[in-house]
């Protein structure tokens, strides 16, 4: 079972306003060429935080485990999260906050994946923050 984003994902997190630099793994084309070659490295690339070439034009693209998307979803005053196992060995998370929502998956990936899109499109996780953490707005 893979815990960590695809490339797709990966790259709708970033349209969402993810900032890259909250990767905690990362892919890297290692024939830079057409179609993409992926080799998947645990850690932070020195491309993506100092915004290098490679990064630039695509040859390296940062990508989120389950832990470092739950590291994004930080309760701030009445904010919190409830993520639960279900009986059926998927996940629950639940947010509230102004709004309640909640997704239910068949694993603890997905359901933490969807509710963090959800947080960026709903402008719940601050964007793009280069000399900030990612925190709440609201």
């Amino acid at each position: 079972m893979r815990n960590y984003t695809t490339i797709e994902q990966s790259k709708h997190l970033l349209e969402l306003g993810l900032d890259p630099k909250t990767h905690d793994i990362y892919y890297e084309d290692i024939t830079m060429d057409e179609p993409f070659t992926k080799k998947i490295h645990i850690g932070q690339s020195i491309a993506i935080m100092d915004d290098l070439f490679s990064y630039r034009q695509g040859y390296t693209i940062p990508c989120w485990s389950t832990g470092a998307l739950m590291n994004l979803m930080k309760p701030i005053g009445e904010n919190t999260y409830t993520i639960t196992g279900t009986l059926d060995g998927g996940a629950f998370v639940q947010f509230d906050g102004v709004t309640t929502v909640a997704f239910q998956e068949k694993t603890a990936f997905v359901a933490v994946y969807n509710m963090i899109c959800w947080l960026l499109e709903n402008g719940y996780i601050n964007k793009n923050k280069d000399d900030e953490e990612n925190s709440f707005q609201r």
